[in-house]
């Protein structure tokens, strides 16, 4: 299903619903499948996995970040090539990354900050392979940026980091994937717009990168280069970053935690 704004194609209904401002209020189913497994958004562009592997995307298309050779928005779901073996897929700014069931790692689109971590920064309109490892598990796209962890508990960062953005103690660019840390219970990490949260296994919430409208939730408002922890009851079992500068986390007795940028109401909270 999908709502809101139509633009560029972004909700996969079709060109009746591309442009002029037309958005949709409410749920409306996209097609007629019912095999879809996993669905991501980038900040223009929706991506999605059905069960039998196949990979599909549609919506903005301006560097290549849907993946099917062109910079053309697609406007309905397009079938991404012909491997039956994505198992993650994640959506930044204006690129996207993925993983294999084999552990393998690729990325396609914008990477002007070097966001797709191949060594360079020529954007790419069709997956490529980064690198040769294949222990890749989880991977999250935020804006400019990406992170990633393996099965062997390490976890890495690429692209834009004039921020802070990638943690790894510098506002150093890069273009291919840099080891920020090994940390065994690490469990969730959700990339926002040049920041990121993220909650170990202990139920405590960390964050780093950009200080916007206290996005950092720690009280200060200075950018941060390595991960800060923000809480001190240890008792977060959920957070994601969005990419309009707000953050929601939720706890493990079921209530819902919100802070950042609140200038259209995103919060949900009142004062």
């Amino acid at each position: 299903m999908g709502w809101g704004s139509c633009e560029y194609g972004v909700l996969g209904l079709g060109s009746a619903y591309q442009y002029g401002g037309i958005s949709v209020p409410s749920p409306k189913q996209i097609g007629t499948d019912s095999n879809w497994e996993k669905i991501n958004c980038g900040f223009w562009h929706s991506l999605a996995i059905k069960s039998d592997g196949s990979l599909w995307a549609w919506g903005a298309n301006w560097c290549g970040q849907i993946g099917d050779s062109t910079t053309i928005d697609k406007v309905i779901p397009k079938k991404i090539g012909k491997d039956t073996n994505w198992i993650e897929i994640s959506g930044g700014y204006l690129h996207t990354s993925a993983i294999k069931s084999d552990g393998t790692l690729w990325a396609w689109g914008d990477n002007s900050t070097g966001q797709l971590g191949d060594g360079t920064f020529d954007y790419r309109t069709i997956p490529v392979q980064i690198g040769i490892e294949n222990k890749w598990k989880k991977i999250y796209c935020g804006s400019y940026y990406t992170i990633a962890y393996k099965s062997d508990k390490t976890y890495w960062s690429w692209g834009n980091n004039d921020e802070s953005q990638l943690a790894d103690g510098t506002t150093i660019k890069r273009n291919f994937p840099v080891l920020t840390g090994i940390d065994s219970n690490l469990y969730i990490i959700k990339c926002g717009v040049d920041y990121t949260t993220s909650i170990h296994k202990d139920g405590s919430l960390w964050v780093w990168g950009k200080y916007y409208n206290s996005t950092r939730a720690d009280g200060t408002n200075c950018d941060k280069i390595s991960p800060v922890k923000i809480n001190t009851n240890n008792d977060f079992s959920k957070t994601f970053s969005g990419l309009s500068l707000h953050s929601f986390s939720i706890k493990a007795d079921g209530t819902l935690w919100a802070w950042g940028n609140n200038s259209s109401s995103q919060l949900g909270i009142t004062a």
